[in-house]
């Protein structure tokens, strides 16, 4: 995205092996503790040593602010891009470099504030020439100490809608939007979905975050699809895949414990139908853990492929229910990408590795054990740049770098 917004990551992001042992002990029912009560001591222990991230399309929790001076952000600045030199340089020696495909020039007015594929591999993007911080980015701040993504702009917004193809593109416009971090994906016979990332539990109901608008963009159904929505992607036949992170699983915005409703992303992996019936919820399989935070989906004809935090697997879910799973060895991924044979490759890591690509081969015996690792790069094999955009839907890993779609099949790789 060239004008993508800077969110913090969520406190999930970091690797503390302590509290994803605790998280997961609590999971399986092997700890009297809650698992709000272990949520809430990690994002506290999160905000204490909060460090700005870059992540796309990943709404953030609170965030401590005017407790560092400018000399103590920039010492720690400095530390966390030292820290990413030197995971680079690791996670890279002696990988090749893998070049993307050119596929098409982008243009678009106004800033980007979403982008994704389609179920037929085209690219879409959502931008906006509204005021970011009172429409689709607003924050609310709380008093003393931190700040919160608003669930709802301040004031309606439109969102121009552009979809590419290698050869043509097309757009259309949404007026007044009202959701904050808008999610959009086509669905069947011309209508769209708008899903924010947020929703509040109120007194009166839960605020509706899901809109489905007809050919003319006017919504013909609204209802809520739970708080702290991760992704969303929609099937050939209309049926909705979303996924949660932390807050969404847990609760927050008055979902979850004490006094709130049961949060509806409690799985961390839901399918739910274009009038808001939840169809399913993820059931990991035997020895799996449950889902606390959901950082990779990808769906493929109407079944949907994750990998979650905590011991991050890939699971495979139908929708009958049926679910199949393997362990991988992978650690904070932000993207799958899966083709009709089972091909399997995870996308991105921790510190600064988004142009990472793990290629994985799964086995009958649960296990996902890595093939190959290669460095996603340019056509011209030079670097991406460190703003370049990777996402994957299906078989194929999209990248936007600037103005220019950049795409790569992954049956093209030889291993």
């Amino acid at each position: 995205m060239p004008a993508r917004l800077e969110y913090l990551s969520r406190n999930t992001r970091r690797s503390d092996g302590a509290r994803r042992r605790q998280l997961a002990s609590v999971l399986q029912g092997e700890s009297a503790r809650s698992p709000r009560a272990i949520w809430h001591d990690g994002r506290m222990g999160w905000l204490r040593r909060a460090t700005r991230r870059l992540r796309f399309n990943r709404q953030p929790n609170g965030v401590a602010v005017g407790q560092l001076s400018a000399s103590e952000i920039g010492e720690r600045d400095r530390e966390r891009q030292a820290q990413i030199t030197e995971a680079r340089a690791a996670a890279f020696s002696g990988v090749d470099p893998l070049p993307l495909n050119e596929t098409a020039p982008l243009s678009h007015e106004g800033d980007l504030v979403y982008a994704d594929v389609d179920h037929l591999d085209r690219l879409i993007l959502a931008t906006s020439t509204a005021d970011p911080s009172a429409t689709y980015g607003g924050r609310a701040l709380s008093p003393g100490w931190a700040s919160f993504p608003r669930s709802r702009s301040a004031e309606a917004y439109s969102l121009q809608i552009t979809t590419f193809s290698p050869d043509s593109s097309a757009k259309t416009t949404m007026q007044t939007v009202s959701v904050a971090y808008p999610m959009v994906q086509p669905m069947p016979d011309g209508m769209w979905l708008v899903v924010g990332a947020r929703s509040r539990s109120l007194d009166s109901g839960p605020e509706h975050n899901a809109y489905v608008l007809g050919a003319d963009g006017k919504p013909i159904a609204w209802f809520c699809i739970g708080d702290g929505v991760n992704d969303v992607q929609v099937t050939p036949s209309g049926h909705i895949w979303a996924s949660y992170h932390d807050e969404g699983v847990f609760g927050n915005c008055g979902w979850g414990a004490p006094d709130g409703p049961e949060p509806l992303g409690r799985s961390g992996l839901a399918l739910w139908s274009s009038s808001g019936e939840r169809i399913l919820e993820l059931a990991p399989p035997g020895g799996f853990d449950a889902v606390a935070d959901c950082y990779a989906l990808n769906v493929l004809g109407e079944d949907a492929w994750a990998c979650y935090y905590t011991d991050f697997p890939v699971v495979h879910a139908r929708p009958d229910g049926s679910v199949v799973g393997w362990l991988t060895d992978a650690s904070g991924p932000h993207a799958l990408v899966v083709d009709e044979r089972g091909t399997v490759g995870l996308i991105g890591g921790c510190r600064g590795l988004f142009d990472r690509l793990i290629m994985v081969d799964i086995s009958e015996d649960g296990i996902a054990s890595t093939s190959a690792t290669y460095k996603l790069a340019m056509p011209d094999s030079l670097d991406l740049p460190p703003d370049a955009r990777v996402i994957a839907r299906g078989r194929h890993v999209h990248a936007i770098a600037g103005d220019r779609w950049l795409r790569l099949d992954i049956g093209q790789i030889t291993r």
